[in-house]
């Protein structure tokens, strides 16, 4: 168990379905504790393409790829809000057992 601290609150929303109108249904909003750090950094996608990643997110929940997250609480809003992030990636530390971070653009 890690004994990293989770001083912040999020919120995140996780994509469920297009609502056949091109834009997508969500789950609802999910508070969490969380640590959420700004990064300034470049990666590239599986097909080549070049992305910042502006936020490091690290919370005990495994927050989907494709979701949104942003500080505070948030859960009063069906949907992501217009200052979320969408997750790109996660990352995994065999370290931190109990903990997930995942990368945000």
């Amino acid at each position: 168990m890690s004994r990293f601290r989770l001083p912040q609150t999020a919120t995140y929303w996780t994509p469920l379905t297009n609502d056949g109108f091109g834009g997508k249904t969500w789950g609802n909003p999910v508070k969490i504790k969380a640590r959420i750090a700004n990064r300034n950094e470049v990666m590239f996608d599986n097909e080549g393409k070049q992305i910042t990643i502006n936020k490091a997110v690290y919370s005990k929940a495994n927050i989907p790829i494709g979701s949104y997250v942003v500080e505070g609480d948030s859960t009063f809003n069906n949907s992501p809000v217009d200052n979320a992030f969408m997750i790109i990636k996660n990352v995994s530390n065999q370290s931190m057992s109990d903990m997930y971070m995942v990368l945000a653009q």
